[in-house]
């Protein structure tokens, strides 16, 4: 399975860049030989972690939650294709406080913040339509919850 996550951040969180792609390449080795069934092969999380004033709401909006079967997007701009197939997508957002949490704490509390993050927005699965029905998502939040206490971030 894939799992991955895309990343949209400031200037103010350069510094912990690093740190999350890290965490990212863990997560994506971590689930990519584990299968749950065959509705859901790829999992796309957006992550925003900005600050983001009042007035420039709407240069982080978050995407919705939605399920693709089977779809082939075109870049018009490049012509290239892009075939999504049995592929989850949703996002999450560091609010202000927690965006100044994360930036202002140690990479080890920094980390912890991303994980809990995560962990919550696993509640966007129970979002999935009824025509997925071959998907173990309990199986799934598990091993996620795994993955994190075995980095010792849960």
């Amino acid at each position: 399975m894939k799992v991955r996550i895309s990343l949209r951040t400031d200037s103010g969180a350069e510094h912990k860049i690093n740190l999350i792609n890290s965490l990212i390449d863990s997560l994506e080795v971590y689930f990519a030989s584990k299968n749950y069934g065959s509705d859901i092969e790829d999992i796309l999380i957006g992550l925003t972690c900005a600050y983001v004033s009042e007035g420039f709401e709407h240069l982080f909006k978050m995407y919705p939650t939605k399920y693709v079967d089977f779809k082939i997007i075109k870049n018009k701009y490049t012509g290239e294709s892009i075939e999504l197939n049995k592929h989850f997508h949703y996002s999450v957002k560091l609010d202000n406080e927690e965006y100044n949490s994360f930036i202002n704490e140690s990479d080890e509390e920094s980390r912890k913040i991303l994980a809990v993050m995560i962990i919550k927005s696993l509640s966007n699965l129970d979002g999935l339509p009824k025509k997925v029905k071959n998907f173990d998502k309990e199986r799934f939040k598990n091993d996620t919850l795994s993955f994190f206490e075995k980095e010792v971030l849960i």
